[in-house]
């Protein structure tokens, strides 16, 4: 099943509900401006489709810019990291690339995009909380489409990786069992 981007004009009030309630079903409640940049993005990825197709062509992902644009660039980066991860984990998965590449890829670009500016940001916000926004793109998906795009070996993964609860609660939908995490640095590399 895929994520129906919605570009309707009530579309932010429709964002913010759904954001509302994968807020109350995760526990994470993100401040104003992070809550603002979050409900942008998404609506500028409804009505700007090219940065979907973003996602698709990892290798823009890597290129490098220069001068005013490296800001918009990697503010790029965390954006289609975020979507890709949040919105769309298994596209990682068919592409056997660990879901926690884009969180690494995407965190760093968000904490990059940060040091630019002379003052703290959402950018920085965005870098700290990056699973937790991760946690909320996937609680809103579930909300929206009714089931979460992991199987039970990536959403150990994504647990493994970086103690995501959402991914932990999924692992437990398919096992009684208790899952141990790897010792640090026996897990897959990042890329």
């Amino acid at each position: 099943m895929t994520l129906q981007l919605t570009s309707d004009p009530a579309s932010e009030s429709q964002w913010r509900l759904l954001l509302g309630e994968a807020e109350a079903l995760t526990g994470y409640v993100l401040d104003r401006e992070t809550g603002d940049y979050l409900i942008q993005l998404l609506i500028r990825t409804a009505t700007q489709p090219r940065l979907l197709a973003g996602l698709m062509t990892l290798d823009r992902l890597t290129e490098q810019a220069e001068g005013s644009s490296r800001l918009a660039h990697l503010r790029d980066i965390g954006d289609q990291c975020l979507l890709f991860a949040g919105l769309f984990p298994q596209q990682a998965a068919e592409r056997n690339v660990r879901v926690s590449h884009f969180i690494s890829l995407g965190r760093t670009a968000y904490g990059q995009a940060d040091d630019l500016l002379d003052t703290s940001s959402v950018f920085g916000r965005m870098c700290d909380g990056f699973v937790a926004l991760l946690e909320l793109l996937h609680a809103m998906r579930e909300l929206g489409v009714g089931g979460v795009d992991l199987s039970p070996l990536h959403a150990f993964e994504l647990w493994d990786d970086t103690g995501s609860d959402r991914a932990l609660r999924h692992i437990r939908s398919f096992t009684s069992a208790i899952p141990v995490r790897s010792p640090p640095g026996e897990n897959l590399p990042l890329m």
